[in-house]
């Protein structure tokens, strides 16, 4: 279901006719409270996939207490479908840019991002960022162990990092997402893995 949200394309353009409305609809609606719990706590915590299924529950949900009012502006589906519960996630996804276009992009953007990677995930507070040409981001978990991940390109969650003084972020709880990247190490004289970093996601 929630694939055919990722077609972000598609979904800016009909933003064009949608802006045009201006009654409330039920799609409006289910897309408000979509978006919400698209920010809440409990998918920030989690990873995509986990993320995607959820949410597409979540759609599925509103569906059957918004039936009635659905079949009224003329929205029917028939679940028996594979393809019904995409074609509504498609039609909530239209609605949800109104109301949380930033949200939508950066859940496509994670998910392209992140979809066929061997992603881990680590959770603690951030310590301290390190090193001169390349940069090292230390976080500790809840158990007291340090990881060191590397940071080599633009990842999602970064702007906040360059934006911040230290001090606004130091203990600020993160997840990380991360890859094993090989590097090359000249003090060892071979190559070695670092955790490089994908994506930054604040808790707090």
């Amino acid at each position: 279901m929630i694939r055919k949200i990722l077609f972000i394309s598609s979904i800016l353009f009909s933003l064009c006719v949608l802006s045009q409305e201006t009654k409330e609809s039920t799609l409006d609606i289910i897309a408000k409270k979509t978006c919400e719990y698209l920010d809440s706590e409990e998918l920030v915590v989690l990873d995509i996939q986990q993320k995607t299924i959820k949410l597409g529950a979540f759609i599925i949900t509103l569906y059957g207490e918004y039936e009635e009012q659905l079949k009224e502006e003329g929205y029917s589906m028939d679940f028996s479908s594979d393809s019904a519960g995409e074609e509504f996630g498609e039609k909530v996804g239209i609605h949800m840019v109104k109301f949380c276009s930033n949200s939508l992009v950066a859940f496509a953007g994670e998910s392209e991002v992140l979809e066929d990677e061997n992603v881990g995930y680590f959770l603690g507070k951030i310590e301290a960022i390190v090193g001169e040409d390349i940069s090292f981001i230390e976080v500790r978990n809840n158990e007291g162990i340090l990881q060191k991940f590397v940071w080599l390109g633009n990842f999602i969650g970064s702007d906040v990092i360059i934006s911040s003084e230290m001090n606004d972020i130091k203990n600020m709880n993160v997840k990380i997402a991360y890859k094993n990247t090989e590097c090359f190490s000249r003090k060892l004289n071979e190559y070695i893995i670092r955790k490089e970093i994908i994506k930054i996601e604040y808790l707090d």
